[in-house]
């Protein structure tokens, strides 16, 4: 396998994608059953995959790049369609048969109404208004793993600056389920936010103080259970401090997670039918723990013995939060 840049899971498949937004890998358990790479020009080939999505009951897989969208049947990817003229999509959600949710960026819709949440109907081409809105802070930190999907019904989880949103669409309708702030310490100040998009030193004090500060935004990775009466979700304030956050029933827990005999926090890169992803590829020996006198645990032993005999591939671990 290449380098992986991003996992998404559909039913019980997991599907990898490439360093160089060209391949897709799919898992099913702990082996490869399919490879797309299709880069190229022609019909049903693409110069870049942003992101993508599987329907498991009737096996199509839609993949997105900069200017339209790729729908291949099976797992000999054979073309269905293509769909071209399309918005920039940053994530897509199937919702129902011929009907994607998708994280999209519309120049052409007034300023308030360009960034958000659209339907694409993927017969016609047809996109809706917004069903839900983002600012620009909201989009920039918007990622393929703000969702959590259960059956026919999404959360979708959006940050901002003061308040964390996730809401549930399901059957046409949208609703927020829960809101919540990290610490004012954790927010970014309304004075460092850009006002004027053509105003380049604007920019330059944003870049700057995300840079140089501590900040929190959204819920990254959320797995929700019970109908929302349980939220599981992480949050990294500084580099390499990776924070586990479970609000159950109005209360909240926050914990690290180590694996005794590797440097760090667990870092979780994605979610994986209610289990979570850990990708260990580039691994260097200084992510050993030994010098720490904690020892190696039986599982940085298999870690490190399975990078090192897997001829460069990357290796996943997947686990359940209990």
């Amino acid at each position: 396998m290449k380098g992986i840049s991003n996992c998404l899971s559909f039913g019980g498949f997991d599907f990898f994608l490439s360093t160089d937004g060209r391949t897709i890998y799919c898992m099913k358990g702990d082996s490869v059953i399919s490879i797309l790479d299709k880069g190229g020009r022609g019909r049903g080939e693409y110069a870049e995959i942003r992101t993508f999505a599987y329907s498991p009951e009737d096996s199509l897989l839609y993949v997105a790049g900069p200017h339209g969208l790729i729908i291949y049947k099976g797992l000999s990817h054979e073309v269905v369609s293509v769909i071209g003229n399309l918005p920039a999509i940053s994530s897509i959600r199937i919702i129902e048969e011929n009907k994607l949710l998708a994280a999209c960026y519309i120049p052409d819709n007034a300023m308030e109404e360009r960034n958000g949440f659209f339907i694409i109907d993927t017969k016609t081409g047809a996109i809706t208004d917004p069903i839900l809105t983002m600012n620009d802070l909201s989009k920039m930190f918007h990622t393929d793993s703000d969702f959590y999907q259960s059956d026919d019904s999404i959360y979708i989880a959006v940050g901002d600056r003061a308040i964390n949103s996730i809401y549930l669409y399901s059957k046409g309708k949208l609703i927020r389920t829960l809101k919540f702030k990290y610490s004012k310490k954790l927010q970014i100040p309304k004075r460092v936010l850009v006002d004027d998009p053509d105003n380049i030193n604007e920019h330059l004090i944003f870049n700057e103080y995300v840079r140089n500060n501590n900040f929190c935004i959204g819920a990254a990775l959320p797995v929700i259970k019970n109908q929302g009466e349980y939220y599981m979700f992480w949050n990294s304030p500084e580099a390499d401090d990776y924070i586990l956050n479970i609000i159950k029933k109005d209360r909240v827990k926050r914990l690290h997670i180590k694996i005794p005999g590797i440097v760090g926090f667990v870092e979780p890169y994605w979610v994986s039918n209610d289990c979570y992803v850990t990708l260990f590829q580039n691994m260097f020996r200084e992510t050993k723990a030994e010098s720490n006198g904690e020892g190696l645990s039986n599982l940085a032993e298999t870690i490190f013995r399975e990078y090192d005999n897997n001829n460069d591939n990357p290796v996943i671990m997947k686990y359940r939060i209990k």
